[in-house]
């Protein structure tokens, strides 16, 4: 022991060492034993709970609703590790079971068991709890009028279709009869509530509010005579949402808080100019009487035609400031992490960099010069060159080690190989979100699609393809006039050459124009490679995800026009 003593002492570090020291004090390590030291080491690091605490959480533990039995008695089990109930802990976990079984059959079962153990109680609900499980699978679910009105989805009943007149009219089983008219004979009951002399027709409503269920309500009549039959209300499944995710959204409501308002429409001069009084008033900055580093304001027309108002800063602070180079994730090595993906969240982060907030030294650099004076961001502003690089490495670092989830800047992709890996996934990156005080933009944010668009690419479980939107653009862009106009299209289409192939040869005649010594002239050689580049992009294939399990091909040539490469993995990649 004296030899373990040793081989700890000697290797655990100077801060171990000082904290070792303390817990001693007034003896030295090296005066205790190397059980003694692993004790008070452990019990600092990890204290023991207040038994008295764990038993408050141990008794006000109730059962949830869909837990089985053997779920809460685990829960239960977990709490009690340190309720210090030592050889009582069958008895009590037999009583708090039998307390919170919601089933009247199994808590009289159990209750009418003499000399009831837990192991028996056990046996016991577990049994009926599988044989009622079992029971309701094999009976046939059939719609039949009952005297119970059943939960009901409230987004279920059009407001203008039902009118009840005791029961609903078109589903009236004496209709078309024959049948003597009868008034029905009621009389004031001694309880709370109205008698009637005659039925009373009826408009009911339900709104749609979160597919949350109605309580069971009833009518109560007191009648001479024939009762009223009640028509059961079903749920339609067709109008049911996917009840998993919106549980789990529902589980992260301040995510999705409106945190930092949206840029007001440039549809105004006056609204562009009250733009500085709205930052000021969430917060995002603040006035000052001077700055050394005030820049000129630059507004940014977004494509939903609001605007955004950034510093020019490349007049000031970007020229002398050290730039952030954490890199920014290649593309291809971003779609190389969805490969077996089955569904996607696409998740967007409510105004981006200005989500962290500035340290107060780091304030005065942003300052921005409007015409109702200086202000100074509170946090991290468009415009400044380090922005990408400090934003990227703090959503790295907060979602880092969570399975097939990549980001690039303030968009962020979720998959997984299932949908239960997927809404895992999903949960995960949103309690980190939400626990570091991030906040998305739900309008604009996608869950769990079969095929999403990201960084201007759509991808689905197989691979991915071009996006649309970018091959109609260029495949209704008009002839070049000009080297100019020329050097624009070869722009656009290079973002699509990967999906292209032997492009640089079709395109050669386009190429030569290029050349500094080379006269415009468009003739029919030109005007056919141009046509032809639009055939290519209309039919241009699909791009697999890459799988490290496949063999990998790559194969190079070369031409008088220029040189390629491929890369198989099974098949194109």
């Amino acid at each position: 022991m004296e030899k373990k003593r040793a081989i700890l002492l000697s290797a655990c570090g100077k801060k171990t060492y000082k904290l070792m020291g303390n817990l001693s004090a007034p003896q030295k390590p090296g005066e205790k034993t190397y059980d003694d030291i692993v004790k008070l080491v452990t019990d600092h690091q990890n204290p023991k709970p207040s038994s008295i605490v764990q038993r408050c959480k141990f008794n006000s533990r109730s059962r949830q609703p869909n837990e089985s039995v053997s779920q809460f008695v685990a829960e239960l089990r977990q709490i009690s590790e340190y309720c210090d109930y030592k050889a009582t802990l069958d008895d009590v976990l037999r009583d708090r079971l039998v307390c919170v079984i919601k089933e009247d059959r199994i808590q009289r079962r159990l209750l009418a068991e003499p000399g009831l153990t837990f192991k028996k109680a056990m046996e016991v609900a577990t049994a009926m709890e599988m044989a009622a499980k079992n029971a309701q699978d094999l009976q046939v679910q059939e719609p039949k009028p009952v005297h119970k009105l059943q939960s009901v989805m409230r987004s279920v009943i059009d407001a203008e279709d039902l009118i009840m007149h005791g029961h609903l009219a078109k589903k009236c089983w004496n209709r078309g009869k024959q049948n003597t008219k009868e008034k029905p004979k009621f009389k004031q009951s001694t309880q709370h509530g109205k008698g009637y002399s005659k039925q009373r027709p009826t408009k009911t409503h339900f709104v749609e509010e979160d597919d949350e269920d109605m309580e069971d309500t009833y009518t109560i009549y007191q009648l001479e005579g024939t009762i009223f039959k009640i028509e059961q209300l079903s749920q339609n499944q067709e109008t049911k949402k996917d009840k998993e995710l919106q549980d789990l959204l529902r589980k992260y409501p301040r995510v999705f808080k409106e945190g930092l308002a949206r840029p007001v429409p440039y549809a105004l001069k006056e609204k562009i100019q009250r733009e500085p009084d709205r930052l000021e008033k969430v917060g995002n900055i603040e006035k000052v009487e001077f700055s050394e580093w005030a820049a000129p304001i630059v507004p940014i027309i977004k494509p939903d035609k609001s605007v955004r108002i950034c510093g020019d800063y490349k007049v000031k602070i970007n020229q002398v400031s050290k730039l952030d180079n954490y890199p920014i994730p290649k593309t291809d090595d971003l779609y190389a992490t969805l490969s077996g993906g089955q569904a996607f969240s696409k998740l967007d982060l409510s105004q981006a960099y200005q989500q962290i907030v500035l340290d107060e030294e780091s304030r005065k650099y942003v300052t921005i010069n409007t015409h109702e004076g200086l202000y100074q961001y509170n946090r991290l502003a468009f415009g400044v060159s380090s922005a990408p690089g400090i934003f990227q490495r703090t959503i790295e670092n907060l979602l880092q080690g969570i399975p097939s989830v990549v980001v690039r800047v303030d968009d962020i992709l979720v998959t997984g190989s299932s949908k239960s890996e997927d809404l895992d996934n999903l949960e995960t990156v949103l309690s980190k979100l939400q626990e570091s005080g991030m906040r998305l933009n739900k309008d604009k944010c996608v869950f769990l699609a079969p095929e999403v668009v990201y960084l201007g690419h759509r991808i689905d479980q197989h691979g991915i393809y071009p996006n649309e939107s970018k091959v109609k653009a260029i495949t209704e862009a008009p002839a070049p006039k000009n080297v100019t106009e020329l050097k624009s299209y070869f722009r656009n289409a290079k973002l699509l050459q990967r999906f292209l192939q032997d492009l640089s040869s079709k395109l050669a005649p386009l190429h030569e124009l290029l050349q500094k010594q080379k006269e415009w002239k468009w003739d029919k050689p030109q005007q056919e490679a141009f046509e032809l580049s639009k055939t290519l992009l209309k039919s241009s294939k699909v791009l697999v995800h890459y799988d490290p399990n496949k063999e990998i091909i790559l194969s190079c040539d070369a031409s008088p026009y220029g040189i390629g490469a491929v890369a198989q993995n099974g098949r194109w990649v």
